[in-house]
């Protein structure tokens, strides 16, 4: 009851009531209508002024964080947004295959060219007839078996040879004799076999060997 006896006394609270009368009199209802314009501006703004009052005197509601929306992931097909849906996973690339086993080919490499073997060991892998070894995980040798348990393995020049020899000799370094006579089926620091036959060296120098025409012959010639 106090707030609406202040508006009323704030709306009509006017200067000069005289005035007012002379105007509801002599002007008609037209003219009545416009002289309440200003008691009733009056009126609304006392009100509004209260209602600010009022609200400073409140806390401010408290704002809750919202959760983050994923991002929408890109179709890599039509290049469009996808709502709602967890990225794909992104698949591993497949493991690399390679033409030869050599040296320095590691434990996985091999298994993913050969499979599973026939029988195992820390240091070595066998095949059939055909064996690889291994140290810190890595191909250090081999010992194959062309007839019955073939392996692809392949030993490179460590320096540059002349490829126009046809035949090796005493004298003759490793790397002449890999391009010769190719990749050993066995080999150690001072031998290279090829089935039967077998070369033997001396400070990388070839000093002998024997050769077995049944298995694999040798291309070598006497000093």
């Amino acid at each position: 009851m106090i707030l609406v006896g202040r508006y009323i006394w704030i709306a009509f609270d006017v200067q000069d009531s005289t005035s007012e009368v002379e105007t509801v009199f002599g002007y008609g209802k037209d003219s009545v209508l416009k002289g309440l314009e200003a008691p009733k501006r009056r009126f609304l703004q006392a009100v509004e002024q209260d209602l600010q009052k009022l609200h400073l005197g409140k806390p401010a509601p408290e704002v809750l964080p919202q959760a983050e929306e994923p991002a929408p992931a890109i179709n890599r097909r039509t290049g469009e947004k996808e709502f709602g849906r967890q990225p794909a996973r992104v698949q591993a690339a497949p493991r690399k295959v390679y033409s030869y086993i050599t040296i320095g080919s590691t434990k996985d490499e091999v298994l993913a060219q050969l499979g599973t073997p026939s029988a195992s060991s820390e240091n070595k892998l066998v095949y059939g007839r055909s064996e690889l070894y291994f140290k810190d995980n890595s191909v250090i040798g081999w010992r194959i078996d062309p007839a019955s348990s073939p392996i692809r393995v392949k030993l490179w020049p460590a320096s540059s040879v002349d490829t126009s020899l046809e035949y090796f000799t005493v004298g003759s370094t490793k790397d002449e004799v890999l391009v010769i006579q190719g990749t050993p089926t066995a080999f150690s620091e001072d031998k290279f076999e090829y089935g039967g036959s077998e070369v033997y060296f001396q400070n990388n120098r070839v000093v002998r060997w024997k050769n077995d025409p049944a298995s694999i012959p040798l291309r070598a010639k006497p000093y």
